[in-house]
């Protein structure tokens, strides 16, 4: 039996992809941010596609709450996902999206041996030295919790499983372990979909989707942020082309009420599934590959150390050129 641990909305549409091509999988739905869901939507493809399932909120409040028994080795028990863990035998195969997320390692910590598929442009990133120093140095700790060596190098970790046929940005030190595997959205049935995120997937019609992604991680300001995206979206406006906002999951919709047109509550790697013929732009996102897409950057090490370099001005400049070259 195959098990796939999701963490969020896009993970889900993911794993379902893959549960449909084979019989008796097992899903389990625990986001780590509100990422809600149709239950009775899941429970309808369930049946359709013959698998088991599981949601569950509340495992990342209750490990918010017990900070200290998680830190500590064998300390934190869950017996909801230890009744299962204790299912998967050694024929099993375990997936996960992000290794590094707290379900995905209540799991790995558990079980033989698991295989990684990708979630986003992280995976593209390379695991410099001083990070692997780290977490040699932080596993040496006999009490605390194991930290896995992170985007698919721990060893447990066997194949790491890329959703798009990008060979030339796959890291060299996991190059051995990396597999591609195209997503076929057309396995699921768009109604079920639709119905799925509560029908939020009639987007306004648009030419040009621009991908919000939380970019105040790299030290930009909320401010700036919001000065970024209206620039490219009047830039867009200016050359006659109709653009939708997508708000990243993680982000507050309420701080693009400037905006146009807005729309959230969906993964929107769907929109290759319902408008193909869309354009996407984002600074680096992943989103967006196999779209119609363009990205400023190619990578979030790229996006990370041009801004380095670059000024907010140069910065958009920069997209102001991109913009002109491709639109």
């Amino acid at each position: 039996m195959n098990y796939y641990i999701c963490h969020n909305q896009y993970t889900l549409i993911i794993a379902l992809c893959f549960l449909t091509e084979k019989d008796n999988g097992y899903l389990i739905f625990s986001p780590d941010s509100k990422q809600e869901i149709n239950e009775d939507a899941l429970n309808t493809i369930a049946r359709k596609h013959n698998f088991c399932y599981i949601i569950d909120y509340d495992f990342h409040k209750v490990v918010s709450n017990n900070k200290t028994r998680w830190r500590v080795k064998g300390l934190f028990k869950y017996k909801k996902y230890d009744d299962i863990i204790k299912n998967i035998s050694s024929d099993d195969m375990l997936f996960v999206f992000n290794d590094e997320v707290k379900v995905s390692r209540y799991f790995i910590d558990k079980t033989k041996s698991y295989s990684l598929i990708q979630e986003g442009m992280a995976n593209y990133l390379c695991f410099n030295k001083w990070n692997k120093l780290k977490n040699i140095f932080l596993n040496l700790i006999p009490i605390c919790r194991p930290i896995p060596f992170p985007l698919g190098r721990s060893s447990k970790c066997l194949k790491v499983i890329y959703t798009e046929n990008k060979k030339s940005l796959i890291p060299n030190d996991i190059a051995n372990k990396a597999i591609i595997k195209n997503v076929n959205f057309k396995r699921l049935d768009f109604i079920d979909l639709d119905a799925l995120f509560f029908n939020c997937l009639k987007i306004t019609s648009c030419d040009v989707i621009i991908i919000t992604q939380p970019i105040n991680d790299y030290g930009i300001s909320v401010e700036d942020k919001i000065n970024i995206y209206k620039l490219i979206e009047n830039k867009l406006t200016k050359k006659g082309f109709i653009s939708v906002l997508k708000i990243h999951p993680r982000e507050n919709k309420d701080i693009y009420s400037s905006f146009l047109n807005v729309s959230y509550g969906y993964p929107l790697e769907l929109i290759k599934f319902i408008s193909p013929e869309i354009k996407t732009i984002s600074l680096f996102s992943s989103s967006n590959l196999g779209f119609r897409d363009i990205r400023v950057f190619n990578s979030p090490d790229d996006f990370e150390l041009n801004m380095k370099k670059l000024s907010l001005s140069k910065l958009e400049s920069t997209i102001k050129r991109v913009i002109d070259d491709n639109f």
